[in-house]
């Protein structure tokens, strides 16, 4: 999890400041720059999950969490986090929402 999108650079760092909480200008953005889970949801994806979020609510954190998933795993990573904070009670959230999309197209050659 990162607190500063600068590093990355294909992200469009414009946009996501813009997304800010307008009623909480300076409260955090993190950003998941990538989540790797299976659909079954095994693996190491959850406790990982679980321990950034106990971590971040022990110390008092609110804000927003941003992350990016595709088209794939845009069916259970939503979902993913959101059990992740309803199994450890830290946090009263809303449901993730899209916010941008990206279509990807490809091209075969024969």
């Amino acid at each position: 999890m990162l607190d500063s999108t600068q590093p990355l650079y294909w992200l469009n760092a414009e946009f996501l400041e813009n997304q800010r909480d307008s009623n909480d200008p300076a409260a955090s953005l993190l950003f998941f720059p990538g989540i790797v889970a299976s659909a079954s949801s095994i693996g190491f994806s959850r406790p990982t999950m679980s321990l950034l979020a106990e971590a971040y609510a022990s110390a008092g954190f609110s804000g927003r969490v941003w992350f990016e998933n595709t088209n794939r795993s845009e069916a259970y990573v939503p979902r993913l986090l959101e059990l992740v904070l309803q199994h450890g009670g830290w946090y009263e959230f809303s449901p993730a929402e899209i916010v941008d999309k990206t279509t990807y197209r490809v091209l075969t050659l024969g």
